[in-house]
C-alpha cells in the first residue's frame, strides 16, 4: 500500500479513483450538510483527509444499503469502463435496453473529448487518476476503523477500494 516515503514523515498511498474525484467534486462545489458535520465530528474527524474519507464511507454505505436488496440495480465502476471499454458498453446497453449490437458505435463516443476543456476532459481526468494522493499513516488507518467499525465496510488492503460491492455488473454468478 505504501508507495514511497516523503522527508516530510508522511507516506504516499495510491487511492482509488472513486474517492478522489469524490474529493475533487466536493472541493469544487463545497456542500456538506450540518447532519455529516455532527457526526464526523462524533467520530474524532479533525482533519481534511478524515473529512473525506468519512463522506466517501457515508456515500458508499448509503449506495450499499440501496443496492443489497434491489437486484435490479447494478454497479458499474469507472475502473471497470478503462479496463475492458468494449465489455462495460455491452453489458451497460443490454442493461437499459437498447442492446448490445450498438457497441462500437457507442465506444466512438470515447475516441473524441466531449468534455475537452473542461474539469471533466480526458487530459484532466487522466492526470487525477494518475495522481498520488498523501496521507498521514494515522489517517488511513482511522479510514479503515471509520468504515468497519462505522459504516461495516471493508477497504482493500491496497489502495483503499471497497471490498464486496454488490451487484457488480462483471460479477460472476
Amino acid at each position: 500500500a505504501v508507495v514511497s516515503t516523503q522527508s516530510t514523515g508522511k507516506k504516499a498511498f495510491t487511492m482509488n479513483f472513486s474517492y478522489r474525484m469524490f474529493k475533487f467534486i466536493f472541493t469544487s462545489i463545497g456542500f456538506i450538510t450540518k447532519e455529516s458535520v455532527r457526526a464526523m465530528e462524533s467520530q474524532g474527524v479533525d482533519n481534511l483527509d478524515k473529512m473525506f474519507f468519512y463522506l466517501f464511507c457515508e456515500q458508499t454505505k448509503t449506495f450499499i444499503d440501496e443496492c443489497v436488496s434491489r437486484a435490479d440495480l447494478i454497479s458499474y465502476s469507472y475502473e471497470s469502463l478503462l479496463a475492458d471499454p468494449a465489455a462495460f458498453t455491452s453489458h451497460f446497453l443490454d442493461h437499459i435496453g437498447v442492446g448490445s449490437q450498438f457497441t462500437e458505435l457507442a465506444l466512438t463516443a470515447m475516441k473524441e473529448d466531449s468534455q475537452k476543456n473542461s474539469w471533466l476532459s480526458k487530459k484532466e481526468v487522466d492526470k487525477r487518476s494518475q495522481a498520488t494522493v498523501t496521507i498521514l499513516e494515522e489517517d488511513v488507518e482511522f479510514a479503515r476503523d471509520l468504515a468497519e467499525r462505522h459504516f461495516g465496510i471493508e477497504l482493500e488492503e491496497k489502495n483503499l477500494g471497497i471490498v464486496g460491492l454488490p451487484n457488480l455488473w462483471n460479477e460472476k454468478k
